[in-house]
C-alpha cells in the first residue's frame, strides 16, 4: 500500500506567518476519522462521538495536578496515530516533551508554535481552518486570566473545515467560551507505588456534549 504524505507547505507558511514554529520531522499521512478518542475507553464510551468530535471545539478545563495536560498529550498522541497532524499553541511556554512522549505524543512529527499573544493565536487558527489537512490544534490557554477572543467565528467554519480544535482553560473562564464539547476534570486522589508517585485518579465531568444531555461522569487513572 502506497501512503501518500500530505504537502505541508501551506500549513508551513501558515504557520511561519503567525508565530514561533519549530517543525520537528516529517509528518504522518492524513486519514478521516468522526471523532478523536481520548485514550480512555471509559470516557470514550460516555462521549456521543466516541471521543472528541472533529471539526468541533472542545474545551477542557480543571485545575492544575487534575489531568488535563496528559489528557490533551494522549489526545495529540490518538491523532497522530491516526495520521492527523498535530499543532500545539504553547502560549505559557509549558509545554513538557518528556510527559507528551510518555503519554504517546509523537514529538517529531509534532509541530509546537509559541505565538506571542492571544490574538496571534487565534490568528493562526483561523488560517489553518483553510488547509485541506486533518489536524487538532491544541490552544494551551490553562494560565489565562482575562477573557479570550470572540471564538464564536472560528467555532462556526469549524464543522466545514478538517480542523479540530482543543482548548485547555482555567475553570473560571469556560462560561466565556461556546464550546461544542466541554469536559471538566478534578483529581480525586494520587495513585502511588510504593512512595512514589506514579499517577492520579480523576473524575471527568461532561458539561457538555453533542448530542446527549450534560452531566455524566466517569473516573479515569492517569499515569505519570
Amino acid at each position: 500500500m502506497q501512503i501518500t504524505k500530505p504537502d505541508l507547505h501551506p500549513i508551513l507558511a501558515a504557520l511561519q506567518r503567525q508565530g514561533d514554529i519549530r517543525p520537528l520531522a516529517d509528518l504522518p499521512a492524513s486519514s478521516r476519522t468522526p471523532a478523536i478518542p481520548t485514550g480512555f475507553p471509559a470516557l470514550d464510551h460516555v462521549l456521543a462521538c466516541g471521543g472528541i468530535p472533529r471539526g468541533r471545539l472542545t474545551i477542557l478545563t480543571g485545575a492544575p495536578t487534575s489531568g488535563t495536560t496528559s489528557l490533551a498529550y494522549r489526545l495529540v498522541a490518538q491523532a497522530q496515530h491516526r495520521g492527523q497532524i498535530a499543532v500545539y499553541l504553547d502560549l505559557p511556554y509549558s509545554f513538557d516533551p518528556l510527559s507528551a512522549q510518555r503519554c504517546g505524543v509523537k514529538i517529531g512529527s509534532l509541530l509546537l508554535v509559541r505565538p506571542s499573544d492571544r490574538l496571534q493565536a487565534l490568528a493562526l487558527l483561523r488560517d489553518l481552518t483553510v488547509e485541506d489537512i486533518p489536524l487538532l490544534a491544541v490552544w494551551d490557554g490553562l494560565l489565562i486570566k482575562s477573557a479570550l477572543p470572540d471564538l464564536r467565528a472560528l467555532r462556526a467554519v469549524l464543522p466545514r473545515s478538517r480542523m479540530t480544535v482543543l482548548l485547555r482553560l482555567p475553570p473560571t473562564l469556560a462560561a466565556t467560551v461556546a464550546a461544542d464539547v466541554h469536559l471538566h476534570l478534578v483529581r480525586q486522589a494520587w495513585l502511588y507505588e510504593r512512595r512514589d508517585v506514579r499517577g492520579c485518579q480523576s473524575s471527568v465531568t461532561i458539561q457538555k456534549d453533542i448530542g446527549q444531555p450534560s452531566g455524566a461522569s466517569v473516573e479515569i487513572e492517569i499515569a505519570l
